[in-house]
Formats: structure tokens, C-alpha cells, sequence
């Protein structure tokens, strides 16, 4: 199943977000101009509404009445939506609710946000190693809604640039640290160091080093045990970062207690994010299909994709649509799963990242096997396993090594198979695995050496493979 998921066009589905970069200079001012017209010097049908009246109705405390009526001004008189502007553009952006349930804190935090993905254009221009002193030399750039979005940004980049998306990462730390935004009080800062450090920790499982990974969660959790209150609502996301580590080293009991204790908080939001919701769903199938429960899996993704908008959030919809052809793959329903692979494959074809376009043709290899188009999928097995063998990551190798046999299998070549078992256990000897690995892989050396290999056998291997990969202690036994 496919457990790194992103985020929308824009970087950032679990905050809301026009996507559109806006100008350094058009930052929302909220400030009443001093030629603003009252409702003292002009006439009732020509008197508008500013920046004061939207300041008496913030002062009031939240009252969605009022700020209803505000809005609607706003949006059918061309005057006022002229001297209130900013705050136009702020509800139709999706920053603020069109209900008129928000707080001068809402708004405060509104703001910040809208600014962060120009800050964001403006800074990633320079070199990573210049980030540092230019945001130290701009306070533009101590800001909360920016912190937010590198750390949105940074699970959107990870896949395809680690190092990038690491250093991203490590600017939020930092800003995490000085990041203002009017009317937030200083007790709620642990929750947004909480959110920086498990993004840096979701890097480092990308990057397969599961335990620079949990010691950071560990570090992201005591920020969180310190967290006075649960005002911004990060916790759900952090949640699911998590989850992907605990599938990564499949501990499967805890993800599924993770993730559902994610979905529970996500689902009792005062504002809704579907997009959230299915974030953890996705996660929550890939839980179920690692145990078996593939049927099930399927189901959950189902009603996933009722919360996510293909056009806002096309990675997090083909995160969703990688695993359902991942399930219906499982389920030997492969006419159905290349049904679905173009819809995939065209967003693919876009990221540029190497990683991922190799997994997807690892995917199309198991599919065309399971039509029996042998030829495509001996193509696309050999390239996938060249790539993992260059990249260093042998466990993934070895996998898809053997499952490249079980296709030389099918057709009856012995040869083809004595040579990919001549081939992948030497890739683990210089390497510091356990011992029932070594035993599993030369069972299938010394089976093939004498034709007594069979698909069901290099099948099995893979499986324990997969699961010895982050446990260590697990026993191998032939025929389980």
C-alpha cells in the first residue's frame, strides 16, 4: 500500500487556502483609511461599511448574526467590498468561514496565512543555504500561517526531495520559536513546535531512518503533553504522520489505535475538513490491508474519496486512488485496476519524481502479470529492481527481485530464476541483517539451484521480506 501521502496543489489541505500567491505588498489591511466615510457625514443610502465596523462587531466577541449581515454588505455593494477588501478575499478563499463564525483571533490568524504561500515564493528562490539569515533578517517572516505552510509544503516535497523537504522542516523549528500572530497567546506556542518537529520526523521515516524518526515523535509528543490547550488543532495531523511511521515499521496493532483515535478527533472538528478526514481514512485502509482485511480496506477508501476534491487536492486523491488499485490488485481484480491506473499515472507523469514513477511501473509490473501480459511486466519488474538496488535499499530489491521470479515461474524459465537467486542475496552481506533473513533468502538460492522452487515459495519470501524489514526478531518459516 502507498503510505506517503501529500497534501493539495497549493501544499496545504489541512489549512485552507486559495492557493493563489499573493503579492508581498497586498497583505489584508484591515485598518480604517482616513477618508473612510461614517454614518455620520453620509446619508444612509450611501454610507458603507469599514474597517471600524468591523473592528466594533470583532469587539463584541464572536456574533455570526452580525458578521453575516457584514458580509453580505460586503459582497453586494461594490463600495463596501472596496473598503473591505481584504476580508472579501479572505472568505472567498476558504481562510475564514462565509457563516460569519469567526473571532478576531480567526481573522488574525486568517490573515497569516493568506501571506505565507508569497513569503513562500519569495524565499524559495534563494539558496537553502541562505533560508536561515534571510528570515532572521525579515520578521515578514516570523509568521505563524508560515510556519504552517513550509511544514505543508515539506509532505508534499518529501517523496521526491528529501533534503529539500528536510530543510523546510528544520527553518520551521526554528520559526516555531519566534512565529507571532496577533491575539495568540503564548501557552498555545508548544502545539505549533509539536507540528514542525513531527513534519521533521515524517522526513526522516521518507528517508527510511525509522529511528532518528520516532525519537522525534517522542520529542513532538512532549511538546504536546505541555500544549495547554488544543486550540489550533494539529493534533489529528500529527496523528497520521505518525500512523505512516507505525505502518513503516509495521506495528500494525498501534497504527490502527493511532489512526482511529486521529479519525475520532478529525470527525469532531468544529470545522469540518473532509480533506483530513480522508487523509486518516487512506491510512487507515492501508492498515486493514496490511492485516488481510483488503475487502474492508476497500470500502474505507470508498468513502474517502467523497471528502476529497481531485481539483484542490490531487495528491492526496491519487494517494487514494494508488491504493485502491493497490486492494483491487490484492483481490486479483486486475481488469479493474488498470481501469484505473491512467487517472494515476496522468499525475505522475507531472511530479518529475523518479522515486514514484518507478513504484507506479513496480505497480503496472503486478498487474500486467495478473493478465498474463508477461512480457510488460518482466520490463517493468527488472526496472524497478535495478532502480532499488541503485538506490540502495535492498529489502525493496529482494522483493521485487522475487516477484520478478515468480513470473520466470509461470513461463517455466529455471534459468532466469537461478540467476536473480545468484543475485540478491549477496546484496545483504555486507549488510548488518538478521540472521532468518540470510536463511530465507538462501532457501530460495538452494531451491532454485535444484529447480525445487516454486511461485508459491518466492511469494512467501517476499511476504516475510516485507515484514522482517522493520521487525527484526520476526522468525522465518518456510510454507506460513
Amino acid at each position: 500500500m502507498i503510505e506517503n501521502i501529500g497534501s493539495g496543489h497549493n501544499g496545504s489541505y489541512d489549512w485552507p487556502n486559495s492557493g493563489r500567491v499573493h503579492k508581498i505588498g497586498d497583505r489584508p489591511q484591515l485598518e480604517a483609511p482616513e477618508d473612510a466615510p461614517s454614518t455620520e457625514e453620509t446619508s444612509m443610502e450611501h454610507a458603507h461599511v469599514n474597517a471600524h465596523t468591523l473592528r466594533q462587531i470583532l469587539d463584541r466577541g464572536q456574533d455570526p448574526l452580525a458578521m453575516r449581515l457584514l458580509l453580505h454588505q460586503v459582497s453586494v455593494c461594490a463600495g463596501c467590498r472596496e473598503r473591505l477588501h481584504p476580508l472579501y478575499e479572505l472568505v472567498t478563499s476558504g481562510l475564514l468561514p462565509d457563516d460569519g463564525s469567526f473571532t478576531a483571533l480567526d481573522l488574525a490568524l486568517a490573515v497569516s496565512r493568506y501571506q505565507a504561500p508569497a513569503l513562500w515564493a519569495e524565499l524559495s528562490e534563494l539558496p537553502e543555504s541562505e533560508w536561515s539569515q534571510r528570515v532572521q533578517e525579515d520578521p515578514r517572516f516570523a509568521s505563524w500561517g508560515f510556519v504552517e505552510h513550509l511544514c505543508a509544503m515539506s509532505r508534499s516535497t518529501a517523496n521526491g526531495q528529501p533534503a529539500r523537504a528536510l530543510a523546510m522542516c528544520e527553518l520551521a523549528e526554528e520559526l516555531a520559536e519566534v512565529a507571532h500572530c496577533d491575539q495568540l497567546p503564548e501557552s498555545i506556542r508548544p502545539e505549533l513546535r509539536m507540528l514542525a518537529v513531527a513534519h521533521r520526523a515524517n522526513v526522516y521515516r521518507v528517508l527510511d531512518d525509522e529511528q532518528v524518526a520516532e525519537r522525534l515523535f517522542r520529542k513532538a509528543e512532549a511538546h504536546w503533553e505541555v500544549a495547554e490547550d488544543e486550540f489550533l488543532h494539529y493534533r489529528p495531523l500529527v496523528l497520521a504522520l505518525r500512523t505512516s511511521l507505525l505502518v513503516s515499521k509495521r506495528l500494525m496493532d498501534d497504527a490502527f489505535e493511532t489512526v482511529r483515535e486521529g479519525l475520532i478527533l478529525a470527525r469532531d472538528l468544529s470545522t469540518p475538513r473532509p480533506e483530513l478526514v480522508a487523509h486518516l481514512q487512506i491510512l487507515q485502509a492501508i492498515v486493514l490491508a496490511e492485516t488481510g482485511r483488503v475487502e474492508e480496506a476497500g470500502d474505507v477508501l470508498a468513502d474517502a474519496a467523497r471528502g476529497i476534491d481531485p481539483q484542490q487536492h490531487p495528491l492526496l486523491w491519487t494517494a487514494l486512488r494508488h491504493n485502491q488499485v493497490d486492494c483491487l490488485t490484492r483481490l486479483e481484480r486486475y481488469e479493474e485496476a488498470a481501469e484505473l491506473m491512467p487517472e494515476v499515472e496522468a499525475f505522475v507523469a507531472d511530479t518529475g519524481f523518479e522515486h514514484t514513477k518507478v513504484r507506479l511501473g513496480w505497480t503496472w509490473a503486478r498487474i500486467h502479470q495478473g493478465l498474463g501480459r508477461f512480457e510488460e511486466a518482466i520490463g517493468l519488474y527488472d526496472a524497478a529492481r535495478q532502480y532499488f538496488l541503485e538506490e540502495s535499499m535492498p529489502f525493496t530489491y529482494a522483493i521485487a527481485s522475487l516477484e520478478l521470479a515468480s513470473v520466470f515461474l509461470e513461463l517455466g524459465y529455471t534459468q532466469q530464476v537461478q540467476r536473480i537467486a545468484a543475485e540478491v542475496l549477496p546484496t545483504f552481506q555486507a549488510r548488518d541483517v538478521h540472521r532468518e533473513v540470510f536463511a530465507a533468502l538462501s532457501l530460495f538460492q538452494s531451491a532454485a539451484a535444484v529447480d525445487k522452487v516454486s511461485k508459491e515459495m518466492v511469494l512467501d519470501i517476499a511476504h516475510y521480506l516485507r515484514q522482517a524489514r522493520t521487525n527484526p526478531k520476526l522468525r522465518f518459516e518456510p510454507g506460513s
